[in-house]
């Protein structure tokens, strides 16, 4: 696909959405919060993107998430604690982004079960495996 712009609330409309996969394309702008309106949604992949902007904390609502793919975009700030709300959550990647901070063991995403965690080399996650 070439698709390009941002990533439209046209989705919202969509409630029985459940994979969104919008990889290596040329959307742009931030994720759109409204995005955790969408309660079957399993698959959020926009890797390899021009997407910027902090991730929405809202997106800790989203309990069907069960592949969160952010890889190569342009996302600053940290991982909002919120997403330890998401028990499904089995893929976590999100390296060559600008995010900061270690997830400690405190952390909530430390309670959940990832099978797969990637993030860049300068973020430290005490209770994730590769």
């Amino acid at each position: 696909n070439r698709f390009n712009g941002t990533i439209l609330n046209d989705l919202i409309p969509l409630s029985s959405l459940m994979m969104f996969t919008g990889n290596q394309n040329s959307f742009s702008g931030t994720l759109p919060p409204e995005l955790a309106d969408l309660n079957f949604l399993s698959t959020l992949d926009i890797d390899f993107n021009d997407m910027e902007g902090t991730l929405p904390t809202e997106y800790g609502e989203i309990l069907s998430l069960e592949r969160f793919l952010i890889r190569n975009n342009n996302f600053v700030s940290t991982l909002p604690t919120e997403y330890g709300n998401l028990k499904n959550l089995a893929i976590l990647l999100m390296e060559n982004n600008d995010l900061t901070g270690d997830i400690t063991l405190s952390h909530p995403v430390c309670s959940l079960s990832l099978r797969t965690f990637q993030a860049d080399e300068d973020i430290n996650c005490e209770c994730c495996t590769d």
